[in-house]
Order: C-alpha cells, then sequence, then structure tokens
C-alpha cells in the first residue's frame, strides 16, 4: 500500500518565515481566533487562562480517560484499521493526511460533544461541521499571507470575499455546537445529572452553564487537538515508511 500526503501542506511547518512577516514580540500582528474571529487573543487573556484552567480539572479524571480510551479504541478498530487493511488487500492509494484528519475529527468531536460526524466511514462522506472548520481555520491563517492587514479589514467590515466566507463559516460552528448545548441542558434538566462522559456533559454537570463560555471550550478543544494530532500521525507514517526494519 502506498501512502501520499500532501507535502507543501505539512512541509510549510518547517519553513523559515518570510522577510515580509513581522518579527516576533509585541508589534507581530494579533492572531485571530475562529471562536472570536473579530477579536485577537491577546485581548482575551483573563478569558483564556479561565478556560484553561476550567478545562484542566475536567481532563485529570480517570473516568475522562477511560472515555477517551474508548473512543479512541473504537475509532481505531471499526473504522481505521479496516480502511487500511481494505487498501493494503486491493493495493490501492490512500491521501493518508485526509484519512488523519478525519480520523482526529472523529475522535475530538466525539469526546467534546459526543457526537459522531462519522467522517472516517468507508464512503468517506464530508461533514459539514469539518468543512466549516476547515474553512475557518484556512481563511484565518490566509490573513497573514495578505499584503496588508488593511485588506482582509475591509473585506470584513464590507462582508464580502472571503470574510463573508468565514462568518458564514465561524456561524455554522457556534450554531452547531449551541444546539448540542441546548440539547444537553434540556437532558440535564430532566435528570439529576448527564450519564455521558464526554467533555461538554462534565461541564454542564459541574454547573458551568454559560452557553458562550462552553461554545468557547468547545471549539478551541476541537481546534487544538485536529490538526495537531494528524499532522504528528502523519509524520509518524512517514518516518515509518523511510525507515524500514
Amino acid at each position: 500500500m502506498d501512502f501520499r500526503c500532501h507535502n507543501e501542506l505539512t512541509l510549510f511547518h518547517f519553513r523559515p518565515p518570510p522577510p515580509s512577516w513581522p518579527p516576533r514580540g509585541l508589534h507581530r500582528q494579533p492572531f485571530q481566533c475562529p471562536t472570536h474571529p473579530q477579536d485577537p487573543l491577546p485581548s482575551l487573556p483573563e478569558g483564556w487562562k479561565l478556560q484553561r484552567h476550567v478545562s484542566s480539572q475536567e481532563f485529570n479524571p480517570k473516568s475522562f480517560r477511560n472515555f477517551v480510551e474508548h473512543v479512541v479504541d473504537a475509532e481505531l478498530n471499526h473504522r481505521l484499521i479496516p480502511i487500511l487493511a481494505a487498501a493494503a488487500a486491493n493495493k490501492t492509494v490512500l491521501d493518508l493526511q485526509d484519512i488523519l484528519q478525519r480520523l482526529a475529527f472523529d475522535n475530538i468531536s466525539e469526546i467534546a460533544f459526543r457526537y459522531d460526524p462519522a467522517c472516517l466511514l468507508p464512503s468517506q462522506p464530508q461533514s459539514k461541521l469539518a468543512e466549516a472548520f476547515e474553512s475557518s481555520v484556512r481563511i484565518i491563517c490566509g490573513r497573514f499571507s495578505a499584503t496588508h492587514p488593511l485588506i482582509w479589514k475591509i473585506k470584513r467590515v464590507l462582508n464580502v470575499g472571503s470574510e463573508k466566507e468565514l462568518r458564514i463559516a465561524v456561524n455554522d460552528v457556534r450554531e452547531f455546537a449551541k444546539r448540542i448545548i441546548k440539547e444537553k441542558k434540556q437532558e440535564l434538566n430532566s435528570k439529576s445529572s448527564l450519564e455521558s462522559a464526554d467533555l461538554l456533559s462534565r461541564f454542564l454537570n459541574s454547573g458551568h452553564l454559560d452557553e458562550n463560555f462552553i461554545t468557547d471550550i468547545l471549539i478551541s478543544f476541537i481546534l487544538a487537538g485536529r490538526d495537531t494530532t494528524s499532522a504528528a500521525l502523519i509524520w509518524f507514517f512517514w518516518l515509518v515508511s523511510k525507515n524500514q526494519m
């Protein structure tokens, strides 16, 4: 079985920044967060500190770690391994980077929301939620390649072009998250506590009921885990393929 990945994308992380990039430090352009597309991260230090503090408390219990292990184990055995085995048997070429991104998104969505987007089914369907995440990250990162920050800021004010696409994508992500949160809250109102061990249920059971706060944490969690996990795995497989025993 052959492995194929988007080298021009993965190798990007190892290229030195172009001379036009602002220097590191206080004067560089602040990064725009998909969960708060209008506000740069440096302007929200207290909010992000609180998010990290609350999240770290929910990650520690053994029950949550067991839940994560169960989710990952099921995704590997019922989806990833059968796809790889079928590709090996049929001697077909896989876009391994796409496969691993689907794996990571399925896992992270299940852990965060107890929602299965089923991106890694044999038919490899397109998930609207995954596409919205991808569009958001792509457009926001693309702001750095703009000739001048004023260009994308004007687009944002006029709500045209890529900034209009970004606003739609971010709205889709946040509306989906809020719908899941509302459903979980309704379930919590009918019971003393939620039985599921996913991250959202843990937050609600702990008394964190602010909808926007929970939405920000969950979206940040998905953003942090999706591309980092798939990037690490694709490089692992690349190193294995180049250093065969």
